[in-house]
């Protein structure tokens, strides 16, 4: 028989009773799960869970965006909540808590102490699965589904959203807590210690070498143009497709290429699409008429889009019926019909097999 969690989401607390709730927690310091809503300059509400089934709500705003209380109020409020996330004797729990400590420190600086995060702990036991709280929520609790919740146009609704998170968010560190090894818990721990530098790093920026990045780009880019003049190639001469013609004259080739990507009326103008993509570059290129290396075909070739695209109908014809290779499928989320594909997975088995 289902149980269904009893949890006492408390929403729209008048302010002295909410006063209490944040100097109870500051003086006998228990552990507490905690969820924002909103972002940078925009946080709305958080919700503070003292156990799976009790949760509270700090409000700041209303879904039209009014503030909640006066300014002396929400002054105050904020003052006794960073004395709550500021103590290193309070543990807070959080999912994926790198993104509510960011908005936290960044807009309101306020750095947040003893923190842990079930999301690490998940990834320590399921690294293979995705690691939202919806989904940990579906596999570790008997919580109905309640996601959708968070883009109602209902106050109490959404404050009630925030509240179960929070809760929710306990109830699954409580119990991974259980289900991790020794070792699996030491590298879980060192890992949220990581997170703290990664804060760091996302406060103050990290020093990015633009033009070590641009040279990277470029070589990749060289890599995927010869990787891609080779599909052609070999899809080319099994009869799959047309492609341009480059045992011809590098003349002859420009000629191919504006008519691809030039005007009917002006086979010297190219097309804004074209122009933007790097037209002028590749017609320069052709004016000289030293061999093409393998990347500068792939790339006239992207040009002009007379290539092997590895996501269309043309791939999965090339490959299952010119190559013959066997079939691979995967179900379509809409249909749930089993579908033929030729994604990232299917070809590593593809070349697994061959």
């Amino acid at each position: 028989m289902l149980t269904l969690p009893q949890r006492d989401l408390i929403i729209n607390l008048p302010f002295p009773d909410l006063l209490h709730e944040l100097t109870q927690i500051q003086q006998t310091k228990p552990t507490i799960a905690c969820d924002i809503e909103g972002g940078i300059n925009t946080l709305s509400c958080i919700s503070i869970a003292t156990s799976p089934q009790r949760s509270f709500l700090v409000p700041f705003t209303r879904l039209d965006g009014t503030p909640y209380w006066s300014t002396e109020e929400e002054a105050r409020l904020w003052t006794e909540l960073s004395r709550i996330l500021v103590d290193s004797e309070i543990k807070k729990i959080w999912q994926n808590g790198l993104y509510d400590r960011f908005v936290l420190q960044y807009s309101y600086h306020i750095t947040v102490r003893n923190s842990e995060d079930i999301m690490l702990a998940w990834w320590e036991l399921y690294c293979e699965l995705k690691k939202s709280l919806g989904f940990q929520c579906s596999i570790l609790t008997n919580e109905p589904f309640y996601k959708a919740d968070r883009k109602t146009t209902d106050q109490d609704t959404f404050y009630r959203y925030c509240c179960r998170d929070s809760a929710v968010t306990f109830e699954i560190h409580q119990k991974l807590m259980a289900l991790l090894q020794p070792k699996q818990r030491a590298h879980y721990l060192f890992n949220n210690t990581a997170l703290n530098f990664l804060l760091y790093a996302e406060l103050r920026g990290i020093r990015y070498n633009q033009p070590l990045a641009n040279e990277r780009l470029e070589e990749v880019e060289r890599q995927i143009s010869v990787l891609q003049n080779s599909l052609d190639t070999i899809a080319a001469e099994m009869g799959a497709f047309r492609r341009i013609d480059f045992s011809q004259s590098n003349q002859d080739v420009l000629r191919q290429v504006n008519e691809v990507c030039c005007y009917k009326k002006d086979q010297t103008k190219p097309k804004k699409e074209f122009e933007e993509a790097g037209y002028y570059q590749i017609a320069t290129r052709l004016g000289n008429e030293t061999p093409l290396s393998e990347d500068e075909k792939g790339s006239i070739s992207i040009l002009c889009g007379m290539v092997m695209n590895s996501k269309s109908t043309k791939f999965k014809d090339f490959l299952y019926g010119t190559c013959g290779l066997p079939v691979q499928y995967k179900k379509d989320p809409v249909t749930k019909e089993m579908r033929p594909t030729t994604d990232y997975e299917s070809l590593l088995k593809l070349r697994k097999s061959l």
